[in-house]
């Protein structure tokens, strides 16, 4: 990996973009559909094999993440290196949550009024 060394605060990234398709190189890393992007969905590598075994059996990590896990087998990709001042049990709900709230906001006009509730 380039960018990140052992012991780097990170946040794991859901479904990273492969950074080589149009969509991709275009910027529009929303977008992407590459053979890399479904396999990672589907918990796969990008040549479509797993790096994880449990007894023999072949395991893939939920949304190609595996963030329930105490360790990760991930793309380069879906790691995003952040500052060490900020505190990691609030980092890691950038890596879960604001992925998952950016797809409705940026397709859906009336999510931009939506509030949560509790």
């Amino acid at each position: 990996m380039t960018g990140v060394a052992k012991g780097d605060p990170v946040v794991i990234a859901l479904y990273g973009p492969c950074g080589q398709c149009g969509e991709c190189r275009v910027g529009d890393v929303t977008r992407c559909w590459s053979e890399t992007r479904v396999h990672n969905m589907h918990g796969r590598m990008p040549d479509g094999t797993t790096r994880l075994s449990l007894r023999g059996q072949v395991v893939t990590p939920m949304v190609g993440a595996g963030t329930l896990a105490e360790l990760a087998v991930v793309r380069e990709a879906q790691v995003v290196k952040i500052d060490r001042d900020i505190p990691l049990e609030l980092a890691c709900l950038a890596g879960c949550g604001v992925t998952t709230g950016s797809g409705p906001r940026s397709t859906s006009p009336t999510c931009a009024s939506a509030r949560a509730s509790s």
